[in-house]
């Protein structure tokens, strides 16, 4: 076995393979991030480790927290290495409001499950603030403490080093020589539990790192003036990357910058135009990754795609953003005066987290869809200042469970033995619940199937439906299986063509008639788990006519090859004011003739479709329609909520406990027969993140 391979993963490094580093330019400007994650993939080449670079140079504390959202909790990382008090110190904050915002971003990150690694900076050597950053060091000592949280002793090490010689510090005492990186990389893989470990320093452009540019003569600016147009570009001249050894940016060269004055800056303040061409196969969507100095604009093919606004990374990741490109040769045009990382990537469908995969959205929220969850979002604020306290009708008996979510980071149980799924039931029992929603079997868009099946071995096959039921067996939880997720689109109803909507229902029976063959008589029901609702978008008529067909097909196939077992579905609400009678007709209309025992409408509290002063209307109408297709009526009372949908994937959090009371007691109500709740083993995870934690302990209180 090689010697790389030896090594027992730490429990710091368990599960994790998303690594965000969070930091100020020792950070961003640093290749230590990358000798940390190339060293760990020799170590585990089995997990698909991922560099996110969150440094941004000059950010203290109080910076960090204003882009913690975008920067850290939005990329869903396992682990965060927090590198910060450089700068606070050089400001003369206070120590006391460093160590509250110290905190809060600790708190934050905890919230979202991820696992912490702080820092113990680098010293500094300038006269006029090295005997102030010791109390800056206590105060992330105190605090570490305080949180039961590791740390890297960057300071000591680089100390003993200088001490015996070795030069790590820039002539200005703070920022690092090429030398460090490798001082850092070792402090922090020794933290992670590997301390003796050979480093592996290689470093080379990214794919599809835009490499051979052309720069322009220096045009003078006084960092006042408005920026200047490419048009005043002149004498475009090839550039040549050159080596930077000790300086510190010196990593950005041998990553692929296009650094105009790296080596000589002009004697006057001056800002460049650098030029680069690409070639797309298609016309369309790519998606461009930038890093550099602010200020920065990027024209693309003669427009404007982004201007900066405040201090970003350095790092090539900093900004990413979805641009439109022509077929053939494009052309990108930078204003910058220091550095530009740029590159062009293909835009996938799926993002790998967790070592499953989930749907990328895009990079950007489309402007309705914030819209409504600012609408959401206040209206719900309202609502809950009127309330004195949280009701307590309505009590849960069901959730909805995943091998993995499908467009977020949740709870991934993909290689849960018996023991483990037992447990995780025995967590749901404790909440008073008695079932659980197997939501999909196979997904088609991600490759995964749950089971070993004949029908799907081109997808690849996690067996999770087998232990899963034999545990549920065990702890007498009743079992509703899900089987395909069809969208919109693949039944059919962007056109209307109802032999989609037929292929479709073939292909979910096929899998339905597998699931009984191998598991009759472990499971108690069948979950349909296309969703549907009242649209506000698309053609109504062609949605309502191809989900009927698919529906009507798979319901009374499943009561045909199962007529003992329960058929649920879970469909959403969405807030319709003026228009109640006419939703109540088209979802009577799409399920008219399907024989399910129950519908378990989403009440989209979490979502953007709705908000707690239409729950009770929304709900209503979901009842009628109950009661016009001889369905029990449930609810499905969602237990989180969406804080961003824009990529690479979701931000979803647990809902405010007293919120999620409103829900349920709405429910309870409106006389629903059954509440149920998404993914409570995320949202209520008793070993989860502390809202999770909150949200059950409320829970647990108000059901007494």
């Amino acid at each position: 076995m090689d010697k790389m391979q030896e090594f027992h993963r730490s429990p710091l490094l368990e599960d994790v393979s998303r690594i965000v580093f969070l930091g100020d330019s020792l950070t961003d400007g640093s290749l230590y991030p990358d000798y940390v994650v190339n060293t760990l993939k020799q170590l585990y080449p089995e997990t698909d480790f991922e560099l996110i670079n969150a440094g941004v140079c000059g950010d203290t504390a109080a910076d960090l927290l204003v882009r913690l959202q975008a920067d850290v909790i939005k990329q869903g990382p396992e682990l965060v290495i927090v590198g910060i008090g450089t700068n606070d110190c050089s400001l003369s904050r206070k120590t006391e409001e460093f160590e509250k915002d110290l905190i809060e971003i600790i708190e934050s990150i905890r919230d979202c499950a991820s696992k912490l690694l702080l820092l113990r900076p680098s010293p500094r050597t300038d006269k006029e603030y090295a005997s102030l950053f010791p109390k800056y060091l206590q105060v992330i000592d105190t605090v570490a403490a305080r949180f039961d949280i590791p740390t890297a002793d960057v300071h000591g090490d680089f100390e003993r080093q200088i001490k015996n010689g070795k030069k790590l510090l820039f002539e200005d005492g703070v920022h690092h020589e090429a030398a460090a990186f490798e001082v850092m990389a070792r402090s922090v893989l020794a933290a992670l539990g590997h301390p003796e470990v050979e480093l592996n320093m290689e470093i080379k452009p990214e794919p599809g790192m835009l490499l051979e540019w052309e720069s322009s003569d220096p045009i003078t600016w006084n960092g006042k003036d408005p920026l200047p147009s490419p048009k005043l570009a002149k004498n475009w001249k090839p550039y040549k990357r050159k080596a930077l050894f000790n300086l510190p940016a010196s990593g950005f060269p041998r990553k692929g910058a296009w650094m105009p004055f790296a080596l000589k800056a002009p004697e006057k303040a001056s800002i460049s135009f650098g030029r680069a061409h690409f070639k797309a196969a298609e016309e369309g969507k790519m998606e461009l990754q930038i890093g550099a100095s602010h200020p920065l604009v990027i024209w693309l093919n003669g427009q404007e795609v982004w201007r900066s606004q405040r201090r970003h990374g350095y790092h090539p990741k900093a900004e990413r953003m979805d641009v439109e490109v022509l077929k053939g040769e494009n052309e990108i045009i930078a204003l910058s005066n220091y550095m530009v990382f740029a590159s062009l990537k293909a835009i996938g469908r799926i993002n790998n987290v967790d070592g499953y995969s989930i749907g990328r959205h895009p990079l950007k929220m489309p402007p309705h869809q914030k819209a409504e969850m600012d609408l959401r979002d206040r209206v719900n604020a309202e609502v809950l200042a009127k309330t004195a306290q949280a009701p307590c009708g309505g009590h849960l008996s069901g959730s909805f469970i995943y091998a993995h979510p499908g467009g977020y980071r949740g709870r991934n149980t993909l290689n849960y033995e018996i023991p483990e799924w037992r447990s995780l039931f025995k967590e749901l029992k404790e909440l008073g619940m008695d079932s659980a929603i197997m939501g999909v079997a196979a997904w088609h868009d991600y490759n995964e199937c749950f089971y070993p099946s004949e029908i799907f071995k081109n997808l690849r096959t996690r067996n999770v439906i087998e232990p899963m039921l034999a545990a549920a067996a065990d702890e007498h939880m009743q079992i509703y299986l899900g089987g395909l997720v069809h969208s919109e689109s693949s039944l059919g109803a962007d056109t209307g063509d109802l032999g989609m909507a037929k292929a479709c229902a073939e292909q979910e029976l096929a899998c339905y008639r597998e699931l009984v063959q191998r598991y009759r008589g472990a499971f108690h029901g069948y979950y349909l788990a296309s969703e549907t609702g009242f649209w506000s978008w698309g053609n109504p008529e062609f949605l309502k006519r191809c989900y009927h067909s698919f529906f009507q097909r798979v319901s009374n196939g499943v009561k045909e090859i199962t007529p003992e077992l329960q058929i649920i579905g879970s469909p959403y609400t969405v807030r319709c004011p003026g228009r109640e009678a006419e939703a109540l007709d088209t979802l009577t209309a799409v399920h008219a003739g399907c024989p399910f025992t129950a519908l378990a409408p989403q009440d989209s509290i979490g979502t953007t479709m709705n908000e707690l002063d239409f729950l009770s209307r929304g709900l209503e109408i979901w009842k009628t329609v109950c009661g016009n297709i001889g369905a029990e009526f449930w609810v499905n009372c969602e237990a989180f909520n969406c804080m961003d949908y824009s990529g690479p994937f979701s931000v979803i959090v647990p809902a405010e406990f007293k919120r999620f009371a409103i829900q349920l007691d709405t429910a309870h109500k409106l006389g629903a027969k059954k509440l149920i709740t998404w993914e409570s083993i995320h949202f209520m995870n008793p070993a989860g993140s502390g809202a999770a934690k909150s949200l059950r302990s409320d829970y647990l209180k108000n059901r007494k």
